[in-house]
């Protein structure tokens, strides 16, 4: 990602913390909740507790983003009215059309 100063920027508090955590264990946690949307990019940090990254993107099939119709189903397929592109993250294999949840490519 070059020429991204959001996503440097993020990374570089990320390490920040952990370089301070091994130095001082009372500054260690289990929950790292600093996503961060950088343009089309999205980071998302470890360890966490309290959420689950994958099940909070897949809830976005049935919860639509920014309006979009929800999609059910292989919709490329299944001509179920929705989008023939369901983009998960950019460069995500559903961005790209190949192997995404759901899509119905296998081996």
């Amino acid at each position: 990602m070059a020429d991204n100063q959001a996503l440097y920027g993020a990374y570089a508090a990320y390490f920040t913390r952990q370089v301070e955590a091994q130095a001082d264990p009372s500054k260690q946690v289990s929950d790292v909740l600093m996503d961060t949307q950088a343009g089309r990019a999205k980071a998302y940090f470890f360890p966490r507790a309290t959420t689950d990254v994958i099940v909070d993107i897949l809830s976005t099939v049935d919860d639509p983003v920014d309006g979009k119709p929800a999609c059910h189903g292989n919709c490329e397929r299944s001509g179920g009215g929705c989008p023939a592109s369901v983009t998960v993250g950019a460069g995500s294999p559903a961005a790209t059309g190949g192997g995404g949840v759901g899509d119905g490519a296998g081996p």
